[in-house]
């Protein structure tokens, strides 16, 4: 192996100083501050030690440890690579991958139900409260705080840096908002001044409406109608008249309504016209003889428009509104943030401290003074803190440095033990806001702002704790190393099969020229290299070994599954586990998920006691009474009903499953109920009670994940509007009557029923057989006719064959013959037997001598 993969105790280079000022040196101040019963120097004194001293501190070693942490997560290189690019450089995600996925399993578990805790009743008749803390506390942290952020980054930073911690407090801020209004009445802007809000008047300007048609949306009220001038008294009736009786005919009397007080001038009418061909006669009267002139004149003078009515004052105002609210919450705090005694132990902090960056204006709007921040000197090492340079490496820096409101201060909220008494034998638990390193005591209003508190406010978890120490182990302590070596091993195989692939070459230097180098350096397909002679270059060949290594890369995903637990059985269907069988592959599984059960186990604690610490601060700070939904309905809660007591559980699912699993066992569950129940005749025990029938319908319900209820809770009555319940049942005597006559009926007709079913199972049998032996004789006349057919065709088929070898021999012996006869007459031709004249037969030798 090279040098160059050489596995080195920090796989990191050393990070360059941080800070921009550079080593600075620390000036006393004295601030001259009133402390009741403490000392300023010694609070200083104490407060600047522990926070050199404490861990989690920039440089230190864990800060180091969680850096290195970060680093392997991102995939950082890890300073020992090669510069020119001629090796590989890649990281594998061993570290990631590991968090990434035991993360998800733990949000399930903590997150499967609407409720991450549950209070519990500490004594009989506390049942209410119990169930009104326990709807509240769920819906401060789950919707008031955003409950499953938090979880996920809580646990993140545990898996990952060791130490993941999360802060709860009772925040009560003030906001400021400037409000503008424009064209208030009077009563309008005494309604915003007198709010129960803090109210101050930035500007304010008066005016007189103006009536035209920008103003016509303005509320006006007109004015009465003017009265109209009284009218001229009635001639009183002759002397002679008799009471009671008409009086001489006079002009006609108005229409109702003409001419009365108080009605407006437009509903006057003039006199009727005189009827056509009527002599000329004086113009007639007006009403109460009222001459026609004065009449007109009167009609004219009521007709005109009514004066405009005084211009209304109206206000411009601009207005700066302070509002005060107060609610629990809870935030997640980086780990860099946090400094804490080296004697820590779980459950006792001697010592710890938030620090963590506000700005100048910040700080003013919460109180602090501006004579104590302006003694604050400038410190920008907190922002170049190692870990918060990693985690914000993708923003740029430097920041820029404000002199202004923005000018950014590092405040430190520590809380330690302080003496009260010269033998110190007491203790109390002290809140103590400074800035600088503890250089500066933070005051608001002139008081320093240091109080006796209760508990801190900050909760830890560790996925691996060590016994009688804060700090654990983190899940990326167990993959670092196996991240190293996988990367380098991946490194190695990489660059083996490159240059496999791409060999190095041999030149000869006898057999090349000018332009040979020039050649070898300039690659592409097919290209062309000069040399002198052939032979003169040859590529030297690396033997490819990669595959060697794999058995390797094997070996370490088995121990990565090993150390974090989580195994590929887990992720998903492996090809490997489709030959095994499902026991088996349920087994692996379970034995796996044992480590991640670990880890929720251990978080539920951290878990239960944030929502303690929640529970008391709304016991102690909310002394009003709110109202919240819950499941569809409305709920009044008042936490100082709630008693101290109350025991606290976390909702954690472990060891029931999944929901499918835990879905069978309810129903399994709910059947023995059943059974129960017709068992004792009832609900009313001794093993099952409506209360326990409910129990177990609404676990139903919440693990099909609705949260509308579908059962009505028997401890609550009925709703309203319910029907009244159904009589009293009858006398028990004739109740058990009835309940026999019933049994023998049913009984009776339970064996009618049974008659004919069993003759119409005995109707359908015998049909059935007639139907079987009807196919059975049918397929035996078929297989007859079949076989009948085939043996005719067999014997005519053999016939034939006969026949036809029949002919064929008769033909063959006739041939036979034929040619044996034409042999035979051939070969008595050849001897003569045919000639007509005799052969002399020859002499015998004496015959011839004679």
């Amino acid at each position: 192996m090279s040098d160059d993969y050489g596995l080195r105790g920090s796989a990191f280079l050393d990070s360059p100083q941080r800070g921009r000022g550079g080593p600075q040196t620390r000036v006393e101040i004295v601030q001259g501050l009133d402390l009741d019963d403490l000392d300023e120097d010694h609070v200083k004194s104490v407060i600047r030690q522990e926070l050199e001293s404490a861990l989690g501190r920039d440089g230190g070693t864990l800060s180091h440890d969680r850096l290195q942490a970060l680093r392997y997560y991102e995939g950082q290189p890890f300073g020992n690579e090669v510069e020119d690019g001629s090796r590989s450089t890649v990281v594998m995600r061993t570290v990631l991958e590991a968090v990434e996925w035991v993360l998800p399993a733990l949000i399930r578990i903590f997150t499967a139900s609407e409720k991450i805790c549950t209070v519990e009743p500490p004594r009989p008749g506390t049942e209410q409260q119990a169930k009104q803390a326990t709807e509240y506390l769920n819906h401060v942290f789950m919707r008031e705080n955003q409950g499953f952020l938090v979880l996920h980054d809580w646990f993140k930073d545990a898996l990952l840096e060791r130490l993941g911690w999360v802060k709860y407090y009772w925040d009560t801020q003030k906001t400021t908002e400037t409000e503008s209004y424009t064209g208030l009445t009077k009563e309008q802007y005494d309604a915003l001044l007198g709010s129960d809000e803090d109210v101050e008047v930035v500007k304010l300007t008066k005016y007189l409406q103006d009536m035209d048609e920008f103003n016509l949306d303005r509320p006006y009220v007109p004015p009465p109608p003017p009265m109209p001038p009284p009218m001229p008294a009635m001639p009183p009736p002759p002397s002679g008249a008799p009471s009671g009786l008409p009086g001489p005919p006079g002009p006609p009397a108005p229409p109702p309504g003409v001419g009365q007080p108080g009605m407006p001038p437009a509903i006057l009418a003039a006199p009727p016209p005189p009827p056509a061909g009527a002599p000329a006669g004086p113009p007639p009267a007006g009403p109460g003889g009222m001459p026609p002139e004065a009449m007109m004149s009167l009609m004219a003078a009521m007709q005109q428009p009514p004066a405009p009515p005084p211009p209304a004052e109206l206000y411009d105002c601009t207005l700066r509104v302070t509002r005060e609210n107060g609610r629990v919450t809870i935030v997640n705090i980086p780990p860099e943030e946090i400094l804490f005694s080296q004697r820590s132990k779980r459950g006792d902090i001697p010592f710890i401290s938030h620090r963590r960056r506000w700005t100048y204006s910040d700080l003013i709007q919460q109180g602090y003074d501006e004579e104590c921040l302006d003694l604050v000197p400038q410190d920008d090492s907190g922002e170049y803190n190692l870990e918060r340079v990693e985690r914000h490496q993708e923003d740029d820096y430097p920041y820029p440095d404000r002199r202004d409101a923005g000018r950014e201060i590092w405040v430190e909220e520590s809380y330690a033990r302080f003496s009260l008494d010269e033998d110190g034998k007491t203790t109390e638990l002290y809140k103590v806001m400074t800035a600088g390193n503890g250089l500066i005591i933070l005051t608001k209003d002139g008081k320093p702002a240091v109080e006796c508190v209760d508990e801190p406010g900050f909760v830890s978890i560790c996925p691996i704790p060590s016994s009688h120490k804060l700090v654990g182990l983190s899940l990326a302590d167990l993959t670092m190393d196996l991240q190293l070596i996988k990367s380098t091993l991946i490194r190695q195989m990489i660059d083996n099969a490159f240059l496999s692939n791409w060999p190095r070459i041999e030149v000869a230097d006898d057999g090349v020229n000018e332009n040979t180098y020039d050649d070898l350096l300039t690659l592409r397909p097919g290209g062309v290299v000069r040399s002198r002679r052939i032979g003169s270059i040859q590529p030297m060949m690396i033997p490819f070994t990669a595959d060697k290594s794999f058995p390797l890369v094997e070996y370490l995903d088995q121990t990565q599954e090993v150390r974090t637990g989580v195994a590929r059985h887990n992720q998903g269907i492996n090809p490997d586990d489709l030959n095994k069988t499902a026991t088996g592959v349920s087994l692996l599984q379970q034995a796996a998920a044992q480590r991640v059960e670990l880890f929720a186990r251990i978080f539920a604690h951290g878990v239960e006691q944030l929502m303690r610490g929640v529970m008391r601060l709304v016991r102690k700070h909310q002394q009003q009474e709110r109202i919240i939904r819950v499941t569809g309905d409305w709920m009044r809660v008042n936490p100082r009903e709630w008693r101290e007591d109350m025991p606290l559980t976390v909702s954690v699912g472990l060891g029931t499953g999944n929901r499918d699993q835990i879905l069978q066992h309810l129903m399994q569950i709910i059947q023995l109920q059943g059974t129960i129940v017709q068992q004792q005749q009832g609900v009313s025990g001794p093993l099952v009670y409506p209360s326990n029938v409910y129990d177990a319908l609404k676990a139903l319900q919440e693990n099909a994940g609705f949260k509308s209820s579908f059962f009505a809770d028997p401890s609550q009555g009925p709703p309203p509007g319910t029907p009244p319940p159904p009589p009293k049942p009858p006398d028990p005597a004739m109740a058990q009557a009835q309940a026999k006559i019933q049994t023998e009926q049913m009984k009776a007709q339970s064996q009618m029923q049974a008659m004919l079913i069993k003759a119409k199972a005995a109707e359908q049998l015998l049909g059935e057989k007639a139907n079987a032996e009807a196919a059975i004789q049918q397929q035996r006349l078929q297989h007859e006719t079949q076989l009948a057919l085939l043996k005719a065709n067999h014997e005519m088929e053999m016939e034939r064959t006969q026949a036809q070898n029949d002919l064929a021999v008769g033909m063959a012996r006739v041939k036979i013959e034929g040619e044996v006869k034409q042999k035979e007459i051939e070969l008595k031709y050849a001897a003569g037997a045919y000639d007509q004249q005799p052969r002399v037969p020859p002499a015998s030798n004496g015959s011839a001598a004679s």
